[in-house]
């Protein structure tokens, strides 16, 4: 239909033209040209809204059961999560720069390297998994770079890659810059200062002892409850291990006695 008005329109501005009454032919083509040009924009924003579309219905239940995966509300299966994976990269085939579909597979890869963690040494399996997610989440922040969000995100999947402290702390500086009041940033930066709380630079030591005045004392109690519960646990298994020799002890003079008493003819 976009060709036959544009047919239409040529071929008035054909007779405008031979009657001298309106504007020369090179306009009118012109014209003409922008007229397609406008139909093939308006097909593309279709097709692409169409791309959009497909990718975020695609997702949009998966959205839900990776919140309940990652707070532990629901169980997953391998064979779930190898499904997801393959719904997220389909989608991102379609839309690659949603930075949504970016942060999901990113939260996606480290609900798995969570799920086979062994200690956090270099080249152990969970760190493979971090850093693909960190790889991913490298990806989001380039493409916003204004979100205080992504940036605390990225903090976080440095963290769990084994990364530098320092590199860390300057995703973080960043994600604290761009979002000083955000309820969703501030408590990540908070969790990132206890995980690293011997490795803190002195200007985040300070913004958490503003946020938290009693977090000293608060960390020495705990950290005395955990002492007294390491004690108990360590008391609790070497009274095991001292019965465990105690009733092998037994074991072994029962036995004497019973080969004592076979010698003797009972």
């Amino acid at each position: 239909m976009g060709m036959a008005n544009a047919q239409a329109s040529g071929s008035q501005a054909d007779r405008l033209v031979r009657r001298g009454q309106g504007p020369s032919r090179l306009a009118c083509a012109a014209a003409l040209v922008v007229a397609a040009l406008g139909t093939v924009a308006a097909g593309a924003m279709v097709r692409e809204a169409g791309r959009v579309f497909s990718a975020s219905w695609s997702t949009a239940e998966l959205r839900n059961d990776l919140n309940d995966w990652s707070t532990g509300r629901a169980p997953w299966t391998p064979e779930q999560w190898q499904q997801a994976e393959g719904t997220l990269k389909a989608a991102l085939e379609l839309t690659p720069d949603d930075v949504v579909l970016i942060d999901q597979l990113a939260q996606l890869h480290a609900l798995r390297g969570q799920s086979v963690w062994t200690g956090g040494q270099p080249g152990s399996p969970e760190i493979g998994w971090y850093t693909q997610a960190l790889t991913l989440q490298q990806r989001s922040v380039a493409l916003r770079p204004g979100n205080a969000q992504a940036w605390a995100s990225l903090a976080v999947m440095q963290s769990a890659a084994g990364q530098p402290a320092a590199t860390v702390f300057a995703s973080w500086r960043r994600a604290n810059e761009l979002g000083p009041k955000e309820e969703d940033v501030q408590p990540t930066l908070a969790a990132l200062v206890l995980r690293h709380w011997q490795e803190t630079p002195e200007d985040v030591m300070a913004w958490m002892l503003r946020r938290e005045p009693g977090i000293i004392d608060r960390l020495r109690r705990e950290g005395l409850a955990l002492q007294k519960q390491a004690a108990e646990a360590e008391a609790a298994a070497a009274a095991e291990v001292a019965a465990s020799a105690a009733a092998a002890e037994r074991r072994a003079a029962l036995e004497v006695a019973r080969q004592k008493a076979r010698q003797a003819g009972y």
